[in-house]
């Protein structure tokens, strides 16, 4: 659970944007739906609060939606997709546009206006199986459905961000071509590539291909689509860790987890060369979240608490000292002075595991 001393050392370390995952059940739940209603909902202010009491940002992300967009265990429903297909896809999807609704209208007061700039509307859905032409027609409505409560023009809510569902970032050019405030993420994760299962104690050169490999695609989604940020990256690159690929579930990494489970194995070399790493995927993904300030039971996927990374060795206490994070700064003149670093939280009582 993120404390209000995590969100002043975000801001302490330089960073100054929060991407904050919200469930459906944090707004309500139907009859059988596992979840526990509204109890989150709580949690959600109270990050809020600190994130305005500390000068942040916040990308509220909407997480997990009925039926599941994605069948992952982040996504509410794991092994099962029923958003927009199969059984209850389309209620689901409509019941989604509804929480999109509220959530606008609760961000849009003069409360929260400034404080939650970005809206991310779903996170990774699957467009393999839901349709790409089904995901752009949602799209297209849920933006119609944020811009009737807000209006149009600068000032008048948030920037809605849309996901590429894992789909070709061709598939949106030209898509919804001067639509207001439209942004399309795309998540950058290494840790799940056809090498990742490959023994390594160190950052190879195939790892840094990897990380460099997301720049020219990232450019041409900002040269056919516009503003284009990376939803997640990490400097993970095998899926070492408690369930990172699910609860239950166990690591596909051919080597030893223990190693990378436990930064005191680490030296100097090492630690040098996942700094180069981070810098390699900032350099080329250009804009981006980071994934995560804070993990448990795990060293690899995290950056956590500047001060006693700092002490270990990991990175800088001072994330400007090497520009980490910047977005939106290269690509996006006019956003400047409103979104330079950003930071993606990963919040314990949002995600399983």
């Amino acid at each position: 659970m993120q404390t209000e001393k995590d969100i002043a050392e975000i801001a302490g370390a330089g960073l100054t944007w929060v991407r904050l995952p919200i469930g459906f059940w944090a707004i309500e739940t139907f009859p059988g739906e596992p979840f526990l209603a509204r109890t989150s909902w709580t949690y959600v202010i109270r990050v809020l609060q600190w994130c305005r009491k500390y000068g942040l940002r916040v990308n509220l992300a909407l997480q997990a939606v009925p039926g599941s967009q994605n069948g992952f265990n982040h996504g509410g429903k794991s092994e099962s997709l029923n958003f927009l297909n199969g059984v209850m896809g389309m209620a689901n999807a409509q019941r989604t546009l509804y929480y999109i609704r509220v959530l606008t209208e609760f961000i849009s007061q003069p409360e929260w206006l400034n404080v939650v700039p970005m809206l991310s509307i779903l996170n990774e859905p699957q467009a393999a199986s839901i349709g790409v032409d089904q995901l752009r027609s949602f799209y297209v409505e849920a933006h119609r459905i944020v811009r009737e409560v807000t209006g149009f023009g600068k000032g008048k809510g948030p920037f809605v961000v849309i996901n590429d569902g894992f789909a070709s970032s061709s598939v949106f050019n030209g898509f919804m071509n001067g639509a207001d405030r439209v942004i399309v993420e795309r998540q950058a994760y290494i840790a799940f590539s056809a090498f990742s299962q490959v023994a390594t104690d160190s950052v190879t050169a195939r790892i840094m291909q990897q990380a460099c490999a997301s720049a020219p695609v990232m450019d041409q989604s900002r040269s056919n689509f516009g503003i284009t940020l990376a939803g997640a990256f990490s400097l993970a690159f095998s899926d070492c860790g408690f369930y990172v690929r699910g609860v239950n579930t166990t690591s596909t990494y051919e080597g030893d987890c223990s190693f990378w489970e436990n930064s005191k194995n680490w030296g100097l070399a090492l630690k040098a060369s996942l700094t180069q790493l981070a810098l390699a995927q900032m350099d080329a993904l250009g804009d981006y979240f980071f994934f995560t300030w804070k993990a448990s039971l795990t060293s690899f996927a995290r950056q956590q608490r500047g001060k006693s990374k700092h002490r270990s060795g990991h990175t800088s206490s001072d994330c400007r000292k090497v520009g980490f994070p910047m977005i939106l700064g290269r690509h996006w003149e006019h956003a400047r002075p409103l979104m330079d670093r950003t930071l993606r939280l990963g919040m314990a009582l949002m995600l399983p595991g």
